[in-house]
């Protein structure tokens, strides 16, 4: 029998990452690319196809770069500028980086109007190649309109139930058979209702999963 979760089924989610080349990722318009090999801050990581940066510098980076600006400009994300940008809009602007929003919001509409197509081929591969993300998502929206998300929910959590859905599809995969991440207090229950957070989840299969319906495990013949 294929046991629920544990950290160790964490763990491998989190390094499971299927080989890609550079040139691969450019032929697919994927965004990111990944060799398996360290980058120079040895992290086993993915690598932007853009610029080649390693995703965990990268994200070191602008954490780093987020920490300053809280230091600086407080936790305010953006501010009031009398000063005219090289545009000449005088408005509000983003703490980090400066730059004016009106001019942000401009070039962002012009790049989806010129790109909206390779938009489009991206967020399909995206849901293509990253089921269990997508999943996880859907399964979050879902959750926060039936107000089972609470407030204090970290961004670490939500990682910790993207990889629950991984590990569902890596076990569906090595299995072959098809695997739910299911809530243990069923969110819409008879008697109560439980919290789309981390430790309400489990993997199980999807045939026990159904069978369980919204009912609690110990009302559960």
């Amino acid at each position: 029998m294929l046991p629920h979760w544990n950290i160790q089924y964490m763990t491998d989610a989190r390094l499971f990452t299927a080989l890609l080349s550079l040139q691969e990722a450019r032929d697919e318009k994927s965004l990111h690319y990944f060799t398996g090999k360290p980058c120079s801050k040895n992290h086993i990581s993915k690598r932007l196809v853009s610029t080649r940066q390693c995703m965990a510098c990268s994200q070191t980076h602008s954490k780093n770069f987020r920490e300053f600006s809280k230091k600086s400009y407080g936790n305010t994300l953006t501010y009031f500028d009398s000063t005219p940008c090289s545009k000449g809009h005088v408005g509000n602007r983003y703490t980090a980086g400066k730059s004016c929003i009106t001019c942000h919001k401009i070039s962002s509409k012009e790049y989806r109007k010129i790109n909206g197509e390779v938009i489009k081929e991206r967020i399909r591969i995206f849901k293509k190649n990253n089921p269990h993300k997508v999943n996880a998502d859907t399964a979050k929206r879902r959750a926060a309109k039936q107000q089972a998300t609470p407030l204090w929910v970290t961004k670490e959590m939500f990682l910790e139930i993207r990889d629950l859905y991984k590990v569902a599809k890596l076990l569906e995969k090595k299995t072959g058979i098809v695997h739910h991440v299911d809530h243990i207090v069923p969110l819409n229950g008879k008697d109560v209702s439980g919290l789309h957070v981390p430790w309400n989840l489990r993997v199980i299969t999807a045939t026990e999963n159904l069978s369980k319906s919204n009912k609690l495990l110990e009302n559960i013949a």
